[in-house]
């Protein structure tokens, strides 16, 4: 069952970027994913553990948030 773009992003809070808010830069990255192979959803995820540690100085653990999001969909790291 294929997730609404809107509940992927509002619930990895990403919903107010841009990405998600604006159709055409919706649509241009959902023709991105898809060619390069990455579901929405993990990439969401991604970018709310990147947006999480944005107001660090230095994003230590980012490491150990990635290896958990790509570890939950399969990917080995």
């Amino acid at each position: 069952m294929t997730q609404n773009p809107n509940a992927i992003a509002q619930q990895h809070e990403v919903d107010d970027l841009p990405l998600w808010r604006d159709a055409d830069a919706h649509q241009v990255l959902q023709q991105t994913l898809t060619q390069h192979g990455v579901d929405e959803e993990v990439f969401a995820r991604l970018l709310s553990a990147c947006r999480e540690r944005a107001h660090q100085q230095r994003h230590r653990g980012i490491t150990a948030d990635f290896d958990e999001i790509f570890q939950s969909i399969g990917v080995e790291v």
